[in-house]
């Protein structure tokens, strides 16, 4: 056994790297000493002569998956949009539909006649002006519900301000998909934009003109809780 244990020990000394003198270690410094000044000799050669040295250059490193695009930033720019949208749906929707067909410059067009002289664009109407090629892509998609159940519409209407069915029946309308898909283009394609969106849907109660248009069409009156504050406000007299 003794013996066995002696001739593995000295099989495992023969296998071990050799290891480098003081004399050898001394001579491979100077050599990558040497290799160092040349190589400085020659750049600052190349350098006087007009000849580019090649540097090589370093990758930048490769990002995993879309830039970050914050949530707070994302759901502001969709709330923005819903404001304007929802002021100007009346008279926007038969113009942005009807531009369903004809292209992007038609979809842009139906965005500036609703906006108005350019000079009085504010950056938030700027901004959804520039979407409009991929405004156009998402509207032509089977993703936009351009006519809304009356159930979800009166439900997005009528039900309470803290309702949570109120908020995501209010998402469904035109008007919010719409704000949703937009609000992260061009950091985000429309698609990812419309999915983070509505699954935070926005708070905000639905614009007066889009409501106001939206119980015409589909006749749907307002709650007693509303009549009765609305004609508490009319029977006020004026002041003079």
């Amino acid at each position: 056994m003794r013996r066995m244990r002696e001739k593995k020990r000295k099989l495992t000394a023969s296998k071990s790297p050799p290891r480098l003198t003081s004399i050898a270690k001394n001579r491979l410094t100077s050599l990558e000493e040497k290799v160092i000044e040349l190589e400085a000799r020659l750049q600052y050669v190349e350098t006087n002569l007009g000849i580019d040295t090649l540097i090589p250059e370093e990758k930048p490193e490769k990002r995993r998956g879309p830039l970050p695009f914050p949530d707070e930033i994302l759901f502001e720019t969709r709330d923005r949009y819903v404001d304007w949208l929802e002021y100007n749906w009346p008279e926007l929707r038969p113009r942005l539909f009807a531009a369903i067909e004809k292209g992007t410059a038609q979809m842009e067009e139906a965005l500036k006649w609703c906006a108005g002289a350019e000079e009085q664009w504010t950056p938030t109407v700027r901004a959804l002006i520039g979407t409009a090629p991929q405004l156009a892509d998402y509207v032509r998609s089977d993703r936009l519900r351009k006519r809304p159940p009356k159930l979800t519409v009166t439900a997005a209407l009528n039900r309470g301000y803290e309702d949570p069915k109120r908020m995501k029946s209010a998402a469904r309308l035109p008007t919010r998909q719409i704000a949703n898909a937009m609000a992260g283009v061009p950091s985000l394609d429309w698609r990812t934009s419309l999915d983070r969106c509505s699954a935070n849907p926005s708070r905000l109660l639905v614009g007066k003109k889009t409501e106001e248009y939206y119980r015409e069409l589909y006749g749907i009156p307002a709650p007693k809780r509303i009549q009765r504050l609305s004609e508490t406000s009319e029977s006020v007299p004026k002041s003079d």
